[in-house]
């Protein structure tokens, strides 16, 4: 697996902000100091200009889609499920992809992922209310309703607290097992076994 060197989180209107927090915590925040890696991390927006969160405040990505064409993962969070990706996010997840960066989604970020066709003909997950919705994506979609993270090439999550579980694997599948539980222990999250 190569590097992961850089690290891009894509927001929108309706965007959820506790899955954006997840993805800031977890590859935002330079740990150097305790002998952890340092990710160049990027909030990309759509579009410029606020963006309205599901509940209520709005916030504001200094940087646009752009950072996405060299990014080595791309965090999807949760969006509301009819959440439709305009045209420009959907090339930048496809043409990601297809250079090899690796792009994860977070609860119901999976329908984004669904939507560009990035989970055709591959296993997901998310939020078990919305299991069969996304089945109904694609037929060729396997979803997986007892997995809390699957990794096929694209990664998703189910809910909330898999999403920090999602991170924490992707983590692992870049660094290493230990760097992986170094993180999780240093914003103690005990739960991971990884």
């Amino acid at each position: 697996m190569p590097a992961l060197d850089s690290v891009a989180v894509v927001v929108d209107d309706g965007v959820s902000p506790f899955e954006v927090a997840v993805a800031c915590e977890v590859f935002g925040i330079d740990r150097t100091d305790a002998g952890l890696p340092a990710f160049a991390f990027s909030v990309c927006s759509v579009r410029p200009g606020p963006v309205a969160v599901q509940t209520g405040f709005t916030m504001t990505a200094p940087h646009g889609l752009g950072r996405l064409a060299t990014a080595d993962l791309i965090v999807v969070p949760a969006f509301p499920i009819d959440y439709r990706p305009p045209p420009a996010l959907a090339r930048a997840l496809l043409a990601a992809v297809g250079r090899g960066a690796r792009v994860a989604s977070l609860c119901s970020g999976a329908f984004v992922l669904g939507r560009v066709g990035l989970l055709d003909g591959r296993r997901a997950t998310t939020h078990w209310s919305a299991l069969d919705r996304l089945a109904g994506l694609d037929a060729t979609i396997a979803v997986e309703a007892d997995q809390r993270v699957v990794d096929d090439t694209v990664v998703t999550s189910a809910g909330v607290s898999a999403g920090i579980d999602m991170a924490f694997a992707v983590v692992k599948a870049f660094c290493g097992h230990e760097v992986a539980a170094e993180t999780a222990r240093y914003i103690e999250y005990p739960f991971w076994e990884g």
